[in-house]
C-alpha cells in the first residue's frame, strides 16, 4: 500500500504538494480519523481479495461441523425409512413391522399371481403342487447326506439356466468349460419352440450336456434330469454370469470342507 501511495504522489506535478485541508466545520483530527478508517477498510478488502495475504480467522470449529454431519445423517436416515415404509405400504397394502414374519407366504407373495402352483394372492397351494413338494421334501430328508467320493473333493458340476440368449450362453460355456475343476456343465433348456444351437449341443469341450425341460420355470434348475451326474457338488448359475475359475474353485473347496452347508457368491 505504501508503494502505491508513493507512486501516486510522484504523479503530482512539482509545486502542487499541499497539506491536507479539512473541510470547513470539520476538525482536522476527525477528518484524519475518517481517512485512516477508510484506509484500514481498503487494506482489509485488499488482503481478502488477493491470494497470499492473510485470511480471516473466524473459521468453523471442526466439532461443530461433525455435529452437524451426525445430525443431518440421522435425519436423512429417518426420512428414507419413512419414505420406504410409505412406498411399500401403498404398493403391497401391508405395513412392515416387528410382527410381520418373513416366512409368512401371505406377506411375501402379496400382489402376485399363481406361481408354480401357488396362489400367491391368498397364500394357498393347489393339492397337486402341495403333494409334489411334500414328496420331494420327504425323499430328500430320507436320503440324508451322501459320503463324498474322491471325485467329489476334486471336481464339480455346473448347471446353467438359459432362455433365448444363445450368444451369451456360448460365451458362458466357453469360459467355464476351461476351469479345471469342472467335470460337467448341464444346460437347462426350457425353450420347447426352438432347438439348441449346434455349438451348444456339440460343444468342443465335451463337458456340455443339454437337458430339455417341458416346463419354463426358473425352478427347473432344481429338477435334475441328467442321469449319473458325475459329482455331488453342483453350482447353479445363469447364462449371463461369468465367474473366474479361481473364485469358483475357492467356493468349491470351502463346500468340500463342509458339505452339509450351502456356499454362494455375492451378486
Amino acid at each position: 500500500m505504501r508503494r502505491h501511495a508513493d507512486q501516486n504522489r510522484d504523479d503530482i506535478p512539482n509545486g502542487d504538494h499541499r497539506p491536507f485541508e479539512a473541510p470547513s466545520g470539520v476538525s482536522p483530527s476527525s477528518a484524519a480519523t475518517r481517512k485512516r478508517s477508510r484506509r484500514r477498510t481498503g487494506a482489509t478488502a485488499t488482503r481478502l481479495g488477493h491470494a497470499g495475504w492473510d485470511l480471516p480467522r473466524n473459521r468453523l470449529d471442526p466439532r461443530v461441523v461433525v455435529g452437524f454431519c451426525i445430525v443431518g445423517g440421522s435425519l436423512l436416515l429417518v426420512v428414507h425409512t419413512i419414505l420406504f415404509r410409505t412406498a411399500f405400504t401403498s404398493s403391497t397394502g401391508q405395513d412392515i413391522g416387528p410382527d410381520t414374519s418373513p416366512h409368512d407366504p401371505n406377506a411375501l407373495n402379496e400382489g402376485l399371481d399363481v406361481v408354480d402352483g401357488v396362489d400367491t394372492t391368498s397364500g394357498s397351494i393347489d393339492n397337486d403342487s402341495l403333494a409334489m413338494y411334500e414328496d420331494q421334501l420327504v425323499r430328500a430328508m430320507a436320503m440324508g447326506l451322501t459320503e463324498l467320493a474322491p471325485i467329489d473333493r476334486e471336481k464339480y458340476t455346473i448347471r446353467i439356466n438359459t432362455w433365448r440368449r444363445n450368444e451369451q450362453l456360448v460365451v458362458s460355456l466357453n469360459h467355464h468349460s476351461k476351469c479345471e475343476g469342472v467335470a460337467q456343465i448341464q444346460v437347462i433348456w426350457c425353450d420347447s419352440d426352438n432347438e439348441p444351437p449346434d455349438e451348444v449341443l456339440n460343444h468342443s469341450s465335451g463337458k456340455v450336456v443339454v437337458e430339455r425341460h417341458s416346463i419354463n420355470s426358473l425352478n427347473e434348475r432344481f429338477h435334475i434330469l441328467t442321469e449319473d451326474t458325475p459329482t455331488l457338488g453342483i453350482l447353479s448359475m445363469d447364462d449371463d454370469v461369468l465367474r473366474p475359475c479361481d473364485a469358483i474353485d475357492a467356493g468349491f473347496f470351502r463346500w468340500a470342507s463342509h458339505p452339509e452347508r450351502l456356499v454362494g457368491y455375492d451378486a
